[in-house]
């Protein structure tokens, strides 16, 4: 019997998502066994973990299930897709598409690291009716990238570096270390500039959206990086656009300590508080010990509050000095 896409809810950490489209590739890693006396090779072996990656395309309706994913390192993404499913997923790209007049679309790829689970198990459930969330709910503000009113278009793209860590004898692999993670705009605007010093220019946008009928729901990306790149381009029977490109080379704002509380004495187990700004997505906080002058000792647990109010236990042999948070 064969299905069509209402068959096959797709979910993210047991959230339905209502998806234009989604694909998943997974396969073994093999290579050819050669032996010594013979140049032909009949047999494999694996060289790496079973991989696999869904792609996703959906219209924003609500809060993205997956924008937070975008700035944190810790935790995983589950997926079932008509009862096939991964249980530890980490988010590799993340896009949105504003254009005038149109929904705002987002397109993701999940990476996970071993098999599909479950079997295929049709659905005959009909999807709800959504509101959609359109480039008519968006505000602008930004530097460096001329008017605002002149902006036609906007590309935002988050990209990671995924690498498995694998210990002998296992399938899965025991962690995954982000080697690099960016976020980028593209946009295009009529102002015309041929301007690009050697070191890049400045660059900021941040792009806000309402969602049409919950006036207290508000949604926002922003980029802080170096403009790069720009481009003009001009065609028959269309209008001279202007390209610009603004990379920035960490996702996260940079944590910030404006002051620090604690109760004498300064020893393990005590807690410290710790107050700023840009603390949400912290992973670690660090503390000198033994006299040193560096923060190298994790603390032996912490608690964000809130994005400017950590609360962390101090290490054993705790001395005055720095704190990083990173």
């Amino acid at each position: 019997m064969k299905y069509n896409y209402t068959n096959a809810k797709l979910t993210l950490n047991d959230k339905a998502i209502l998806a234009d489209s989604a694909d998943i590739s997974f396969g073994a890693s093999l290579n050819n066994v050669f032996k010594a006396d013979r140049k032909n090779s009949y047999d494999f072996a694996p060289e790496d973990g079973v991989n696999g990656t869904i792609n996703l395309s959906y219209t924003l309706t609500g809060k993205d299930p997956l924008k937070d994913y975008v700035y944190k390192e810790i935790g995983s993404i589950s997926g079932n897709f008509g009862g096939l499913y991964f249980s530890s997923g980490y988010l590799r790209n993340y896009s949105l598409s504003f254009i005038p007049n149109t929904p705002i679309q987002v397109k993701a790829s999940i990476d996970f690291f071993e098999g599909l689970n479950g079997t295929f198990t049709p659905t005959f459930e009909k999807a709800g009716t959504f509101l959609s969330l359109s480039v008519a709910d968006v505000s602008l503000t930004g530097c460096s990238i001329g008017n605002l009113d002149d902006i036609e278009s906007i590309n935002y793209s988050f990209t990671a570096d995924l690498e498995p860590q694998y210990i002998i004898g296992e399938k899965k692999p025991r962690k995954i270390v982000f080697k690099d993670r960016r976020a980028s705009v593209d946009i295009r605007s009529s102002v015309i500039s041929g301007r690009m010093p050697v070191e890049g220019i400045d660059g900021q946008v941040k792009v806000t959206f309402a969602h049409p009928s919950r006036p207290n729901y508000t949604e926002s990306i922003e980029v802080n990086g170096r403009i790069t790149d720009r481009s003009i381009q001009a065609s028959a029977r269309s209008s001279i656009s202007n390209f610009l490109n603004i990379t920035q080379g960490h996702v996260n704002k940079a944590p910030i300590i404006s002051g620090i509380g604690f109760t004498a004495p300064l020893r393990g187990g005590n807690i410290v508080n710790i107050s700023g700004k840009n603390f949400t997505y912290i992973e670690n906080v660090l503390f000198c010990i033994n006299g040193e002058t560096t923060p190298r000792a994790p603390s032996q647990n912490f608690a964000i509050r809130s994005d400017v109010l950590i609360q962390a236990v101090l290490p054993n042999q705790t001395s005055k000095g720095l704190i990083e948070v990173v």
